[in-house]
């Protein structure tokens, strides 16, 4: 009886680091490889998710980054959601925003220039609890310049740079936003 524990213990055990070692040395979740141009391609196009502040939604939203093809640079979109809310004594402002966006990585090594114009949708409410409320909505357009370091296996990510604003008759050349985020 003491030597069946024994044999079921040592394979408990053995069976755990096997385990451990199988999650250790789990394959890379983005998988690369070099296609016949020698340009090094993924198994699947690059997507992002990613927090920022500032940027294409004014205050914050949350974005979602995807690149139209297998590549880790040239063309992709993004698209988000994202809003505001301030609750002061004498008003109550809200609004949501819906940023797109069409960008271009150019670099290597996770290291690239990002590139890209796009819209935010608005839609805002102002009460300033004095016989004063108005609400309604907007297009404005964006431009995107600036730094995303994208490791090319995927894991955290961050951009940096400037979103120039064109709304109505008004160019806004350095607002800038900072995202933080997970690429896959």
């Amino acid at each position: 009886m003491k030597t069946l524990l024994l044999i079921t213990f040592i394979i408990i055990i053995n069976s755990q680091k096997l385990l451990a070692q199988e999650i250790l040395h789990t394959p890379d979740t983005v998988r690369l490889k070099r296609n016949a141009n020698q340009t090094i391609v993924t198994d699947r196009a690059p997507q992002a998710v990613y927090a920022e502040v500032f940027g294409r939604s004014i205050d914050f939203s949350l974005n979602y980054d995807r690149r139209f093809s297998n590549r880790l640079d040239g063309w992709g979109f993004s698209a988000g959601l994202g809003g505001a809310s301030s609750n002061e004594i004498n008003n109550n402002n809200t609004y949501f925003s819906i940023p797109v966006s069409i960008n271009y990585l150019a670099g290597k090594n996770g290291k690239y220039l990002e590139v890209g114009a796009g819209v935010s949708y608005f839609n805002a409410t102002i009460d300033d609890n004095q016989d004063f409320y108005s609400g309604g909505s907007s297009i404005i357009g964006t431009l995107t310049i600036g730094y995303r370091n994208q490791p090319i296996h995927g894991g955290f990510m961050f951009r940096a740079g400037f979103n120039p604003i064109i709304f109505r008759n008004q160019f806004v050349p350095y607002y800038p936003y900072v995202s933080f985020g997970y690429n896959f």
